[in-house]
């Protein structure tokens, strides 16, 4: 951990064995290590690195890096936006906005970013190198003995710990070993473009220059669709994602992102705000993949007491509540602090029972959530739609809220959560013998 929040060392120095080395894996590697424990990160890809644009990230997972000593590199590589607008597909009218700067960073004394997914993991990276994590490329598992903790890769390497953490995202070999079965995710019935616009370009044009003049993200939001839009200063990118119906849901999901016809998405969109209409003339590729669903994992550990899934590979979410990176980064504070608290071997198997009973219940409802966010997103013309138009323009926040990040209830849920504080009276009732399903050995 950073010199300006140090950890203190556990008592019982493990070495954790991690399956995937995307955000939630070199997270949660940070995390452990900052505690004095020994983490090698293993990695499928040759080469350590994050696929897809821009990423936002919200207080509740700035304040996790914020206190790793990672503030002033994240705020280095991040844009800090002023607000979040919602606005009508047709003619662009704003139906709501959210105050990020000072409001919601004042109140929560954490700001809410934007920045790429490649540059948090270099950042990440260089933390973790800093705390001596083991990070072995071109690593793909082909075996996970959970008896003996060890792992086998394809190249024939065995690697042994400790404790062994799934991290290997929506598509995971570690939960599919885990469960004894294919649980590859299914297409959600969605498609998600990526636009590669410039900076200078969107700024050097009277209709669409509004975008990027004071940091802001955008949504429009349309039958079926939705628009996210925002400026990664750093990159001198303008990030443009559109999500759509997909017209045939049930082929096979494709290998990573395939290029896109920018004509198609003109014709698609033909009929919205001409703002958007204006970013599409500027955009010059677009890459398209299936929005992917993966099925409910009702357990993330293995009965052998040493094996834990976390981030995707437990629980993939949609996108509409920003949450998919951050509650990997809260999975990584609270495995770590857990296991900052156990003090013999005989512990292992219940600090990953509790984690699971800790987090399991908090990501399904943040899952659950952003589905239905989704749904008011991309309501057809029609009254319900028209309800939420006139929610939204009355601005008066209640539970359930079709903006959530204005939603009172949601954000306190959402960005007031504390870690430490839920651990540390979870291991209470640990001491006293009373958390269900574990041996309650404090000894």
């Amino acid at each position: 951990m950073s010199s300006l929040s140090p950890a203190p060392i556990s008592a019982l120095r493990l070495h954790f064995l991690i399956i995937g080395g995307g955000i939630a894996g070199v997270s949660t590697a940070i995390a452990l290590a900052g505690y004095g424990h020994i983490v090698t990160v293993l990695e499928a890809q040759k080469t350590f690195k994050e696929l897809g644009s821009g990423i936002q990230m919200p207080p509740n997972s700035t304040k996790i890096l914020k206190k790793w000593g990672l503030a002033a590199e994240l705020l280095s590589h991040a844009t800090s936006p002023h607000e979040i607008n919602f606005r009508s597909y047709r003619d662009g009218d704003l139906l709501s906005a959210t105050r990020l700067i000072p409001e919601m960073q004042a109140h929560y004394a954490a700001p809410h970013l934007v920045l790429h997914r490649g540059d948090l993991l270099a950042l990440l990276l260089q933390e973790a190198r800093r705390l001596n994590v083991g990070l072995a490329a071109d690593c793909a598992v082909a075996d996970i003995d959970f008896a003996t903790c060890k792992v086998h890769t394809v190249s024939g390497e065995m690697f042994t710990g400790d404790v062994l953490i799934g991290a290997d995202g929506v598509k995971s070999f570690s939960r599919d070993s885990l469960l004894g079965r294919d649980t590859s995710p299914q297409p959600s019935g969605k498609l998600v473009y990526r636009l590669t616009v410039r900076s200078d370009a969107i700024a050097a044009n009277p209709s669409t220059r509004t975008l990027i003049e004071t940091p802001k993200i955008t949504c429009w939001m349309g039958p079926d669709s939705h628009v996210i839009c925002y400026n990664l200063d750093s990159k001198g990118v303008c990030n443009v994602v559109l999500t759509k119906s997909d017209e045939n849901p049930t082929f096979q999901h494709i290998a990573g992102p395939q290029p896109a016809s920018i004509d198609e998405l003109h014709c698609f969109f033909s009929a919205w705000d001409g703002t958007l209409r204006h970013v599409l003339d500027l955009a010059e590729s677009a890459m398209y993949w299936p929005l992917l669903r993966s099925q409910d994992v009702d357990t993330w550990t293995h009965p052998c007491g040493a094996f834990i899934l976390i981030g995707d590979a437990a629980h993939s979410m949609a996108p509409h509540l920003v949450q998919g990176a951050s509650q990997a980064i809260e999975d990584a504070a609270c495995l770590a602090e857990l296991f900052g608290k156990v003090q013999h071997r005989n512990q292992i198997p219940d600090a990953l029972k509790m984690f699971q009973d800790l987090r399991q219940a908090r990501c399904l409802g943040i899952s659950r959530r952003a589905e239905k966010v989704g749904r008011f997103w991309t309501l057809g013309d029609g009254p319900y739609q028209q309800e939420r138009d006139r929610q939204l323009k009355e601005h008066q926040p209640f539970d359930g809220y079709p903006n959530p990040f204005s939603d009172p209830n949601l954000q306190k849920w959402l960005y007031d959560y504390d870690i430490a504080k839920a651990v540390s009276e979870a291991w209470e009732i640990y001491a006293s013998g009373k958390w269900a399903g574990t041996s309650g050995e404090y000894m």
